[in-house]
């Protein structure tokens, strides 16, 4: 799918489509092209075009990272953009009414914006990838073999844990994983998985 998207609109160096449902589901399911992982950096920083796209249920179209501005508003992201070569960020939400499924995230490394007719490709991109994944989760049948969503179990499993360790909920456990993550400078999963094999323990770096 994200091949595809890369085709419409051949002015972009990456696209990737992430399906999101609580705070800690998080599920990229198509990638292509320069894959610098803008995706994941965003999950873990907790803040960029992506997370904003989401929380917002609005297009965030972040076309030059340079700008004073930006490093105010994602204070992480943006140096931690620009130092992966990446100089523009567009995040489109895939939403249909009421209904929000995920983020389109497309990427180029030099700054500019999307034009008019890119920014049309690529609403009616996100709208067709929002019917398909309504469509794939209402059938429960892999209507689109392309999409391969990526279980992060751990992930869950960490989150749970944690709220088990601090006697916090859900989104609590899941903001202290990140805040771990991003210090320990390491990636979600990794952090995760070391959680679930009890090498790390969040009621013991409360202690310390």
């Amino acid at each position: 799918m994200s091949e595809v998207c890369l085709e419409l609109l051949p002015g972009l160096d990456g696209a990737s489509i992430t399906v999101i449902g609580n705070p800690a589901a998080h599920a990229t399911v198509s990638t292509a092209g320069d894959d610098v992982g803008m995706t994941d950096l965003q999950f873990t920083l907790g803040e960029g075009p992506y997370v904003d796209a989401h929380n917002d249920r609005r297009p965030v179209l972040a076309s030059d990272l340079s700008e004073p501005g930006y490093r105010v508003r994602w204070p992480a992201f943006t140096p931690a953009s620009l130092a992966a070569g990446v100089h523009a960020v567009f995040a489109l939400p895939l939403r249909i009414g009421a209904i929000h499924v995920g983020v389109l995230n497309l990427h180029r490394r030099e700054p500019g914006e999307l034009g008019v007719i890119e920014l049309s490709d690529a609403f009616a991109f996100a709208e067709a990838v929002t019917l398909l994944v309504l469509g794939h989760s209402a059938s429960g049948e892999d209507q689109a073999p392309q999409l391969r969503v990526q279980h992060r179990v751990a992930l869950h499993q960490a989150t749970g844990i944690i709220m088990a360790q601090l006697g916090v909920s859900v989104e609590e456990a899941f903001v202290r994983l990140r805040a771990y993550t991003y210090v320990d400078g390491r990636t979600l999963d990794e952090v995760a998985v070391d959680v679930v094999a009890r090498r790390i323990r969040f009621d013991v770096e409360e202690q310390t």
